[in-house]
């Protein structure tokens, strides 16, 4: 069965920027590179996302980047684990605000004080949640 519109199959919502997770990966990798984060925190975050994510779904399109893999995740969903995983392994407010705003978001639209960043991470999840 395949599906008509390309659905996340994390929260079924249709998947806007056909992205593959492999690609968002390379994509954060060469991110934190810029902020200069250490390897043993980009290795940790990169494969806590792995893990996590599906890489099958019964999405027919590929990705527009790399053209291999098929979408199976929005980028919402990978954002909202990205930071998960950042949260988890203390990374500063500046640098989550950083890849937050690389997806397109802003960090003050998301209305996220800057005491949440470690003490209170999950407040920042449950605001990237009702977006």
């Amino acid at each position: 069965m395949v599906l008509e519109q390309n659905l996340c199959v994390n929260c079924y919502r249709p998947i806007s920027e056909p992205v593959c997770i492999g690609c968002h990966k390379k994509m954060l990798a060469s991110r934190f590179d810029s902020m200069q984060l250490s390897a043993k925190i980009k290795y940790r975050v990169i494969s806590e996302i792995s893990k996590i994510l599906p890489k099958e779904s019964m999405n027919e399109n590929n990705c527009v980047i790399c053209g291999k893999d098929t979408l199976s995740t929005c980028s919402r969903c990978i954002l909202k684990e990205a930071l998960t995983s950042m949260l988890k392994n203390q990374i500063s407010f500046f640098h989550i605000s950083n890849i937050i705003e690389g997806y397109g978001y802003s960090p003050s639209s998301l209305k996220i004080p800057e005491q949440f960043a470690h003490s209170e991470g999950n407040e920042i999840i449950r605001l990237l949640v009702e977006i």
